[in-house]
């Protein structure tokens, strides 16, 4: 059972001399049902930012909606639903989970957000009220953000050969020797087809054509409703090869990916599978969120750069419906570009 929360504390002491008490901050149990309810009651007393005045009914339903949903995650997490209790770490973790329903289409980007606000409002309100150090808060880092926002995390170069590394390194001898090159088609299909994880968890054998190096994402697989085909270069044809005519495993279906059991590989599990490569590669969490949409953000920046002109294109290879969603990575190109030839300047001072 996880105890209060206690965190150590730095005091300036009342002396010239640079030295400091440190004393802990203890974070009562604060059950989530409880400060629920508190804060909901307290929202008819509330006005809005906006428009000046009470809240409505409505409001208040919104927020017992999203908070109702965040104490259903708690649960099926196996967290305690218990305010005291969690950590930055926890909140790390929902925001994972939100990021995850916004790529699978469970969750509207304006959703996502509000159900991050609902959460982080609840959190302030209620240190506020029980007067507790604002700094133990451990919702100040949430940000479910937008999968779209020009701020959007994006891998380096030296990540992506990282996760490679990983994907092909020695396992314990409990795992199938195929799993690895499995792994490794799987993550160089991900960095370049820009396909979204439910695009590839459906994908099937006869969507590959390895002669005419093209994949298809049929209709029925594809977010939009709309068929496409992803051109597929040398060295990933290669690796794809290598793993539907040699290591793939022999199984009653079609799959193009299998999981471990020989079943299709659910996007949970492709995911899972992401999160082991970030641990065995050593990327922190603060420098780059390390799933399959992270992919597809950067392989859609790398098209961006090395085909500037090309926003149609990019736009039918990714599958969106509208344009303007692909121009933000045409923005994000042009930003990396400026930051890059700025770096390379001669200095103007000299």
């Amino acid at each position: 059972m996880r105890q209060p929360q206690a965190i150590d504390r730095p005091l300036p002491q009342a002396s010239t001399r640079r030295t400091v008490e440190v004393h802990t901050v203890v974070v009562p149990p604060i059950p989530l049902v409880d400060a629920r309810q508190r804060f909901l009651s307290g929202l008819r007393f509330k006005t809005s930012r906006v428009s000046n005045r009470r809240l409505t009914a409505g409001t208040a339903e919104k927020y017992r909606h999203w908070l109702n949903r965040f104490e259903r995650w708690l649960i099926a997490s196996g967290l305690p639903p218990d305010l005291g209790l969690l950590t930055e770490q926890d909140m790390a973790d929902l925001q994972t989970a939100i990021l995850d329903d916004v790529d699978d289409g469970n969750l509207q980007e304006s959703s996502a957000n509000t159900f991050a606000r609902c959460i982080k409002t609840l959190f302030a309100d209620t240190w506020q009220q029980l007067g507790l150090e604002p700094t133990t808060n451990p919702s100040l880092h949430l940000h479910a953000g937008s999968q779209q926002a020009v701020d959007f995390p994006l891998f380096k170069p030296e990540h992506v050969k990282a996760l490679l590394k990983a994907a092909v390194r020695p396992r314990t001898r409990n795992i199938t020797e195929w799993v690895p090159y499995r792994d490794q088609a799987m993550l160089a299909c991900f960095f370049d087809l820009g396909w979204r994880v439910g695009e590839a968890s459906k994908a099937q054998l006869d969507d590959v054509d390895l002669r005419g190096s093209l994949v298809t994402v049929p209709r029925e697989n594809a977010k939009t409703r709309r068929a496409r085909m992803i051109g597929l270069n040398p060295e990933t044809g290669r690796l794809l090869k290598s793993w539907i005519e040699r290591w793939r495993p022999s199984v009653p279906n079609q799959y193009l990916f299998v999981s471990d059991d020989g079943g299709r590989y659910q996007p949970g599990s492709i995911r899972q599978m992401f999160r082991r490569l970030a641990r065995a590669s050593g990327i922190p969490r603060e420098a780059a969120r390390v799933s399959p949409h992270t992919c597809r953000h950067y392989f859609a920046v790398q098209w961006a750069r090395n085909h500037p002109a090309d926003l149609a294109g990019l736009q039918r290879v990714l599958g969106h419906a509208s344009l303007q969603t692909t121009q933000i990575y045409f923005q994000r190109a042009d930003d990396l570009g400026a930051v890059e030839r700025q770096q390379s300047m001669p200095s103007n001072w000299r």
